[in-house]
């Protein structure tokens, strides 16, 4: 995480100019009649619609701090849980829970697919192909990493399975040709930001539904995102080879 706070700082500077472009061009804009509608809304104050995230954050965390594990789908139920009890709304429970997972449920599925995808590649041979693609063309080991990230987070359409899959697939490799583990975790975990979007995973169709985009206006956001991605990505091949 250290490594990469320099490529974060980058890829920010550039979502911030890409994203002042993209204001500028036609498209749907807020009006003074959704601000209106969302300040009439009754909303919880800040520290109750807080908490849900704050203990799942805090049971999850149990794992590294105390060494007891809770899965995530007991965590998650309890925030929520935790959330409306806070808010004096466990009256309507049921329906908040039945709204929620009516909107995880094709995200569900997408991810059962993502996680198929990704044990395909750690079962196969194609850390042996890349190893003799970068042969072929002389590239050196290093960029071993910041390409794998980029390939499994493609394959698989997600930051966390690609670097994961990355890692565990690459990481003998990169170790072997004297690449530093850190600044290895570091290329992969930059590499794993450039399309990790793709309409096979769950982040294009969350990113798009939390502001009601149709798909094919969401498709033409993927060139900005990995443009940021390739930012930040670009930016943690430097430091390695600056700070080594």
């Amino acid at each position: 995480m250290y490594r990469n706070i320099i490529p974060a700082v980058c890829a920010v500077i550039v979502t911030i100019l890409l994203a002042s472009f993209l204001s500028k061009k036609n498209g749907v804009l807020v009006t003074e009649m959704d601000i209106e509608e969302s300040h009439n809304r009754e909303l919880p104050a800040f520290w109750k619609a807080i908490l849900g995230p704050v203990v799942v954050i805090a049971l999850l965390s149990l794992r590294s701090i105390c060494g007891i594990a809770i899965d995530p789908m007991i965590a998650l139920p309890v925030g929520g849980l935790m959330s409306v009890i806070v808010c004096g709304d466990f009256k309507n429970f049921s329906a908040y829970a039945e709204f929620g997972l009516s909107k995880v449920t094709g995200v569900s599925i997408l991810l059962l697919g993502t996680g198929t995808i990704a044990g395909i590649i750690k079962a196969s041979a194609l850390q042996v192909d890349v190893v003799n693609i970068l042969n072929f063309f002389n590239m050196p080991a290093f960029l071993l990493a910041p390409i794998a990230g980029i390939l499994m987070a493609g394959a698989t359409a997600s930051t966390t399975a690609g670097a994961t899959v990355a890692a565990q697939t690459f990481s003998s490799i990169l170790l072997q040709e004297g690449v530093p583990a850190i600044s290895a975790g570091a290329m992969i975990n930059a590499g794993a930001t450039v399309i990790d979007s793709l309409p096979h995973g769950s982040f294009f169709h969350a990113t798009g539904g939390s502001v009601n985009i149709e798909i094919k206006d969401r498709m033409k956001l993927i060139g900005y995102e990995a443009c940021i991605g390739m930012t930040s990505t670009a930016a943690s091949v430097l430091v390695y080879l600056i700070a080594g």
